[in-house]
């Protein structure tokens, strides 16, 4: 929680709770306070959330979906959402590679292979068949989409990440965080040459921050997943 100090007294300060897009919630007494943070929680997990995004589709969360029933004399089905949230909303599955049904009268899913996606005048999304399935059947719909976002500053990355790769978000956050208005000037020894003497040079964070992104780049190259298998488009 960030909190905004307005008034000060002997032993008790007066602060407006929950500032900068945190939530009030109670803090256990000796809790460490951070007094004037360059960055609130809120964006650390914004800036990790847009790493995780930008791990895309080099890193990519595999989805087995069973929530869509067939009708009778439908052909086009609203294609199901990514399990997760994504800066609070959702998304529906942008990679789908197989298309599968499991009929009431039958004991395993059935390949479909007459099947196209199709785009709604609303943005929506659909996969289209050329013959409708009978009523009841349980479509199983497999995909790939881009890994759900952190919530809170207690979450975890999804189990399914790469955990050879589980730092590769927190580089690109810190680019952000460097290259953003609102960070300060740093410091540091480059090799055998001592550049301290320029942290009051203007923009040494905003180059940090390009430095950080490059290797931020190459990680996710040298990380990434086996390429996405595709659905190709069949004549129907």
């Amino acid at each position: 929680e960030t909190m905004l100090v307005t008034n000060t007294g002997p032993t008790t300060l007066t602060v407006l709770r929950g500032i900068r897009g945190s939530t009030p919630t109670t803090h256990a007494v000796g809790s460490d306070i951070l007094m004037d943070p360059s960055f609130s929680s809120v964006d650390i997990i914004d800036a990790l959330n847009m790493g995780i995004d930008a791990c895309w589709p080099f890193f990519y969360k595999r989805v087995l979906d069973t929530s869509v029933t067939s009708l009778d004399s439908t052909y086009e089905y609203l294609i199901p959402n990514m399990p997760g949230t994504y800066f609070g909303g959702t998304t529906q599955i942008p990679v789908v590679t197989k298309l599968e049904i499991l009929q009431t009268s039958d004991l395993t899913y059935r390949e479909l292979r007459r099947w196209q996606l199709v785009q709604a005048p609303d943005g929506t999304r659909k996969f289209k068949l050329r013959t409708a399935e009978p009523a009841l059947g349980t479509f199983r719909v497999t995909g790939m989409g881009p890994f759900p976002h952190l919530s809170v500053a207690t979450d975890t990355l999804d189990p399914d990440w790469p955990p050879r790769a589980q730092y590769i978000p927190a580089v690109y956050a810190a680019a952000h965080l460097m290259m953003s208005s609102e960070a300060g000037r740093d410091r540091g020894d480059w090799q055998a040459v001592d550049r301290r003497e320029e942290a009051n040079r203007p923009l040494t964070s905003l180059q940090t921050g390009q430095a950080l992104y490059q290797r931020f780049m190459r990680e996710v190259i040298e990380n990434a997943m086996p390429p996405m298998p595709r659905h190709f488009k069949q004549p129907i």
